[in-house]
């Protein structure tokens, strides 16, 4: 009886608990159904941003999602036009939910701004089986960098640019300049940082009336802000001037052809362009009569010092003395006449030697010159070298000056000294060279000394000469027979070698990795191709390289790809391509085009 009243209990109480346990997964459902109902009210397609305001040289990410529904029905995507965005990187995903018979797509794309202020992002459209599909605009706030590329202030206002997409132009600190007074001149190209330049050869300029130097050491490309956009500053030569006469000269204009990629939503598009720099007018001014020195002799121009000094003080008349004198100029050494000792009756004066340096320092040409006398005295006692000068003219002062040594103190003993010997060094040989007068010595004794000597065939060292100098003769001519043809199959030896080490080159930067590695993936395939073509290719233009390659039986595709690769990692190394993985393919690219290279050169 009381089993069956519990019973009883027990089935009543897990009644109630069920009809509690029905009402809660109820209540949970009726909260959450307008939450799922939202969900699926986001429809196949959802664009979005990581954030909605970033600065010039921030870098935003876009997300494009699309849901269509059949296995294989990916949809027509259209992307709105990117003008004022750079992509910078890429990334995809494909993924196909067999249980609902739906496939997701997904489109990561990184997005750097080109100009400040707001920019909207016009909708994606996507086109499917039922229907079509447009996407809400977004709107991004991009504010000035805090500081520029160049390391002015955001806050200052920069220029416009006079192109929106590349120019040339010519930079020189200064337009108006004395005669022999030295600045240096820039050709320098800008394009604008959503474009990628893949070809880009330097015009060449003809610099008439200057002395020109063509500094080799050029600046690396950088980032420059105009106005609300960025650019890059890339520059095509730097060159040292100095003006050989005076008026108007004119750094010439310097038409260049480009050739440009541009993104165009999720494609991108070649365009060749012409861009030139306008002429530079440089103002030259005649040096003044006011003011010159009578000795000056011109134009000596530029900050001049000049130094004398001896190598000792005090010397005997038998060794002389030796006397530098050393011309520091900033500007043209060879402007800069050499020194002229005056009469210096006390000393017997020998031709001078000359040794003259210039170089580049800091942006300035600077030039020396050495000057060595040797200096014997004529008499004993005190004796002084005068102060030396030479006048210059002084650019920043737009006045002469001149340029004065000390004087410098010599004390000399034994040139009148009849026992010396360095008194008669000079005069050994009597005048008329008469050889009654000269100190002839009897040979005949020495004859008499020489009775015991054998006869020279004899010597054991003449034997090792006569049968010596054969065998050395012909070590000699077989060495350089075989240097010969080591240097004959040398070229044959790299070539066959090439491209087992590009790979194994390229297998060290996959596993190094970094955004340097694009760079080296560029380095190898040059390096490879000059080691395989036994000849230099870094001169020539990319449709050269082409040419050449198909005209000795590599295939069009592997030569694309190469050249595409070079521009690849040329723009990646300045602007890395963002995504995991990226070396990796790059390296397996490259595997590609050498072994396709290989194939086609056998």
């Amino acid at each position: 009886m009381q089993g069956g009243v519990w019973y009883s209990a027990h089935m009543a109480s897990l009644r109630s608990y069920r009809a509690g346990a029905g009402a809660l997964v109820l209540g949970l459902l009726l909260l959450v159904a307008p939450r799922l109902a939202h969900a699926q009210s986001d429809g196949p397609l959802d664009v979005s941003v990581d954030r909605a305001r970033i600065e010039l040289t921030d870098t935003l990410q876009l997300s494009i999602r699309t849901t269509t529904e059949g296995l294989g029905r990916a949809g027509s995507l259209e992307s709105p036009s990117l003008a004022d965005w750079q992509i910078v990187g890429q990334l995809e995903r494909n993924s196909i939910d067999g249980a609902r018979g739906v496939q997701q797509r997904l489109i990561q794309l990184s997005l750097q701004p080109r100009k400040a202020g707001p920019i909207v992002i016009a909708p994606f459209v996507l086109k499917t089986d039922n229907g079509e599909y447009r996407s809400e605009p977004i709107t991004i706030t991009v504010g000035p960098s805090g500081n520029s590329a160049d390391g002015s202030s955001g806050g200052t206002a920069t220029p416009e640019a006079p192109d929106r997409i590349a120019f040339l132009r010519w930079e020189t600190p200064q337009t108006e300049l004395w005669l022999g007074e030295q600045t240096e001149a820039e050709l320098v190209l800008y394009y604008n940082r959503q474009v990628r330049l893949t070809d880009a050869t330097p015009p060449d300029v003809n610099l008439e009336g200057f002395w020109t130097l063509d500094r080799q050491g050029r600046e690396d490309r950088r980032l420059i802000q105009m106005g609300d956009e960025m650019f890059v500053r890339q520059p095509l030569g730097l060159w040292q001037l100095v003006p050989i006469k005076a008026g108007d000269l004119t750094l010439p204009a310097a038409p260049m052809q480009l050739t440009v990629t541009q993104a165009i939503g999720l494609r991108r598009s070649n365009q060749r362009i012409e861009r030139a720099a306008a002429g530079q007018t440089i103002r030259v001014k005649a040096l003044p009569e006011a003011g010159r020195p009578v000795r000056f002799k011109g134009p000596a121009v530029g900050a001049l010092t000049l130094e004398a000094a001896t190598d000792r003080s005090q010397v005997k008349a038998s060794e002389g003395v030796q006397l530098t004198v050393t011309t520091q100029v900033e500007g043209m050494l060879q402007n800069v006449p050499s020194i002229e000792l005056p009469d210096l009756p006390d000393f017997r004066v020998y031709p001078p030697s000359d040794v003259e340096q210039s170089a580049v320092r800091n942006g300035k040409l600077r030039g020396v010159r050495r000057q060595t006398w040797l200096l014997r005295p004529t008499r004993d006692g005190d004796l002084t070298i005068p102060a030396l000068a030479l006048p210059y003219f002084d650019p920043a002062s737009g006045q002469y000056a001149i340029a004065r040594t000390r004087p410098l103190n010599i004390r000399a003993t034994g040139a009148t000294d009849p026992g010396a010997q360095g008194a008669i060094s000079v005069e050994a040989r009597p005048a008329g060279n008469d050889p009654a007068a000269l100190p002839l010595r009897d040979i005949r004794a020495q004859v008499a000394d020489g009775g015991g000597l054998r006869a020279p065939y004899a010597a054991a060292w003449f034997v090792a000469i006569a049968f010596g100098a054969p065998l050395l003769f012909l070590g000699v001519v077989v060495r350089d027979r075989l240097q010969a043809r080591r240097h004959q199959n040398a070229g044959s030896r790299a070539a066959r070698k090439a491209a087992g080490q590009a790979r194994s080159q390229l297998d060290r930067v996959a596993r190094a990795g970094g955004d340097q590695a694009y760079g080296e993936i560029a380095r190898i395939l040059l390096n490879y191709l000059e080691a395989r073509l036994a000849r230099a290719v870094r001169g020539l233009t990319h449709q050269d390289l082409g040419a050449s390659l198909v005209a000795q039986g590599v295939d069009e595709a592997t030569v694309s790809n190469l050249i595409a690769e070079l521009e690849h990692c040329d723009f990646a190394r300045f602007a890395p391509v963002a995504g995991a993985g990226e070396v990796e393919q790059s390296v397996a690219r490259a595997r590609q085009i050498v072994d396709g290279i290989e194939g086609g050169l056998r």
